[in-house]
């Protein structure tokens, strides 16, 4: 059993009985379920959230698979039990695990990037799966998907400045996410445009409409270190 709770977008290592679980307690059922469960048995878990704090030895997760129909990603949502997790691989781990192709150069190349201005950089989706698995999950119009983790202001304007430029570089476009504390999770270039508030997905219950001037002010005194603090200051506009 893990000695931390997971964060959402860590890809997932469970037991057989973990597996058993989560197969007797998939959100809905398909016709395709149990080729897919059968076919990909080594595929991780994604952790989507904790949606009950009170029932917090169970965990929402899902299962991508490598495989697309009409253009859909086939996917099992499920809930597992904790303690039967044996490994989780981070978004930071990930993005170090030696992708390939041109979506693994500009991985590469965006960690780079990201540790030059002393940002934590990883990948998640498709890409984390693919060079966690060496399962082709990406194909010819995927996204890089991203996530950031907090740093000043200027050097997170700058970091996306590099990602559009290796956009245009690689043909490739990037999603960023910018985690706080593995509780909140904000589009980045929604955070940098000129809007007031942002939809802020949260780790366990619905999204949340925030402050952005709040939010890089909390980012900014190191507010979202203490949780209660933070919480207060993410909506308060002033």
């Amino acid at each position: 059993m893990l000695n931390v709770v997971p964060q959402r977008h860590d890809l997932l290592f469970i037991t057989s009985t973990g597996r058993r679980y989560a197969w007797e307690n998939r959100v809905s059922s398909h016709e395709w379920d149990d080729g897919l469960w059968r076919s990909f048995s080594e595929v991780p878990a994604i952790c989507r959230s904790q949606t009950n704090s009170a029932d917090s030895e169970w965990i929402d997760v899902g299962f991508s698979f490598p495989v697309r129909f009409n253009g859909v990603r086939r996917r099992i949502a499920a809930r597992i039990p904790l303690c039967e997790i044996e490994r989780r691989v981070s978004a930071e781990e990930a993005a170090k695990c030696g992708l390939e192709g041109p979506a693994g150069r500009l991985t590469r190349c965006l960690l780079e990037c990201a540790q030059s201005r002393r940002i934590p950089f990883g990948i998640f989706g498709a890409a984390a799966l693919q060079a966690v698995t060496g399962l082709p999950y990406l194909h010819e119009t995927s996204d890089l998907d991203v996530v950031l983790y907090p740093a000043s202001f200027r050097g997170l304007r700058e970091f996306d400045g590099d990602m559009q430029r290796l956009e245009n570089q690689f043909g490739i476009r990037t999603d960023a996410e910018l985690s706080i504390d593995g509780e909140w999770y904000l589009k980045l270039r929604e955070l940098l445009s000129s809007q007031n508030t942002i939809l802020a997905k949260k780790r366990s219950g619905d999204p949340e409409l925030l402050s952005c001037r709040a939010v890089w002010k909390s980012l900014g005194c190191g507010c979202h270190r203490n949780t209660t603090t933070f919480k207060r200051s993410l909506y308060d506009g002033n």
